[in-house]
């Protein structure tokens, strides 16, 4: 399928999220917090009875804290901090969510040809970002070369929820899956509580489920992705019973002698991506999927993209791509649009 083009240019400010929602101002009924480093918002296309919504967001909260518990890098008792930091090698148990998102993690890794790899950790420290160690410097390709051969999904092993690695310095980071997942996990509570309408968004990923409170189809805007402008909205989607998520290249980065480099690392490489792809959006039923995804086309240059996300059942992309002089091209497979 041939993609849509459109070409755009920089005007406004650039929220902090990728995405904002469009609802009715007058639904009062939502719930909000902090969690995994950011903000979630949950709005309900219906109203339930206030000690419900209470006791929901008790439930939501601690649902969540569980997950962070699990996943969370910047936990030192974590589960996941727990592996990283362990010496031996053998397999050891891990509980059932933590084992759920290593499943699909390692999935996409082999789906994706090792673009998606939650082992890049290491060198994202590197670079100075998931440690938040300032660099002055471009690091030593030699050491770039020697964190390298502990990189790689194929180097995990998950069978029956027992976890194990083939080096002790092999770590890994759930940060590009764990907030979808969490996205996810939160919608599968309030269809258990039979609430159907639902828009639920953590760091600004994003599912929605049913209508609004105004009987309408929840309409997600996409910002445009630039490094020095905020809020400008360069598409509008629709989402019924779907999730989208949004990987970009602005948002968290390094200026290195007037160079800009990336939070996002091609684990292949060893080094931040430099193949002009602004943001990646992605809708899935999933948003664990769309998640993963929007972060290996990142990695992926844009024919491969598009090649990939053709191959994929259900899934659609927008590509932003940052041209000369501010201007910016957008890439939409066929389905994109028509949501």
């Amino acid at each position: 399928m041939s993609p849509t083009i459109t070409y755009l240019k920089a005007q406004l400010l650039l929220g902090f999220l990728f995405l904002f929602v469009s609802c009715d101002s007058s639904n009062k009924t939502h719930v909000n917090g902090l969690t995994m480093g950011t903000t979630y918002e949950i709005i309900l296309g219906e109203t339930i009875e206030n000690n419900k919504l209470v006791k929901l967001h008790s439930k939501i909260d601690s649902l969540l804290q569980e997950i962070n518990q699990q996943m969370s890098i910047y936990i030192s008792d974590s589960d996941i901090s727990n592996f990283n930091h362990g010496k031996d090698i053998s397999a050891i148990p891990i509980p059932n969510m933590f084992s759920q998102v290593l499943e699909r993690s390692i999935y996409w890794y082999h789906e994706s040809n090792g673009s998606f790899d939650i082992t890049v950790m290491p060198l994202v420290n590197e670079w100075g970002f998931g440690n938040k160690k300032v660099i002055q410097s471009i690091p030593l390709e030699s050491k770039i070369k020697s964190i390298l051969q502990f990189v790689g999904g194929d180097k995990l092993f998950l069978e029956n929820k027992m976890l194990s690695k083939t080096n002790s310095q092999i770590q890994i980071d759930l940060g590009a899956v764990a907030k979808g997942y969490a996205v996810d996990i939160i919608g599968e509570l309030l269809s258990n509580n039979n609430i159907q309408n639902y828009y639920i968004e953590i760091g600004g990923e994003i599912k929605c489920s049913g209508v609004n409170s105004g009987g309408k189809v929840w309409t997600i805007g996409i910002q445009l992705p630039d490094r020095l402008n905020h809020g400008q909205i360069i598409e509008k989607v629709t989402l019924k019973n779907k999730a989208i998520a949004t990987s970009g290249d602005y948002k968290n980065y390094v200026e290195l002698d007037g160079k800009y480099y990336s939070h996002t690392i091609n684990p292949k490489t060893g080094y931040p991506i430099d193949n002009q792809i602004a943001s990646v959006s992605v809708m899935a039923s999933s948003c664990m999927d769309a998640d993963a995804i929007a972060t290996a086309l990142m990695i992926m240059d844009l024919n491969d993209g598009i090649h990939w996300v053709n191959s994929l059942h259900e899934i659609d992309a927008m590509w932003v791509i940052r041209k000369e002089n501010g201007l910016f091209e957008t890439h939409t497979t066929n389905g994109f649009l028509e949501n």
